[in-house]
């Protein structure tokens, strides 16, 4: 019998504790975000995204804008160069006794380029450019006064003036890889 009550026992702890409520899980507390404060972070995200988009905008225009100006520059330039191209080979087609006009023209095509806007990228190009015709002129200016065949000299400031032509060159297709 003693056999039975244990068992008997044993079937009951094990009843009352199949049918009582499991224990409740640890409670935490966790803060309740009032609607006033949930308004309050979304206003502040979305006026942090707004920042960032105009922030990302504002880089884009400017990198924009300098672009657009760096191919002004370069296009201003290419007139100046292709004027000085003119002028000059319609100097190298000029007899000396003509050459006073020509010289005048090669000058105002050199004050010109000498006073067009340039910024970081074209200002090396310019002062270039403007060597090269500073040479030539004074290669023209050198042949307006001599008899006979040009000189050495004439010939040196003429080799002068093409170099840095072509230096000047170099230096604006560098601008115009920027693009």
């Amino acid at each position: 019998m003693k056999s039975n009550v244990a068992f008997f026992a044993f079937v009951c702890a094990a009843a009352r504790s199949a049918c009582s409520d499991p224990p409740p899980p640890p409670r935490v507390d966790t803060p309740v975000e009032s609607a006033s404060d949930a308004r309050r972070k979304d206003e502040q995200d979305i006026a942090g995204r707004m920042a960032d988009q105009k922030a990302a905008s504002e880089a884009a225009f400017q990198a924009d804008r300098a672009k657009t100006e760096q191919r002004q520059f370069v296009d201003t330039f290419n007139a100046i160069g292709k004027r000085w191209g003119e002028s000059l080979n319609e100097a190298s087609r000029t007899g000396r006794s003509d050459m006073a006009p020509m010289i005048k023209k090669l000058e105002a095509v050199k004050a010109d380029a000498e006073a067009i806007a340039v910024n970081e990228c074209t200002g090396k190009a310019r002062a270039t450019l403007v060597g090269a015709m500073s040479a030539a002129i004074e290669a023209f200016t050198l042949f307006s006064k001599e008899t006979g065949d040009g000189s050495a000299a004439t010939q040196q400031k003429l080799v002068q003036s093409s170099d840095l032509l072509l230096a000047a060159e170099r230096e604006l297709d560098a601008c115009r890889a920027g693009l």
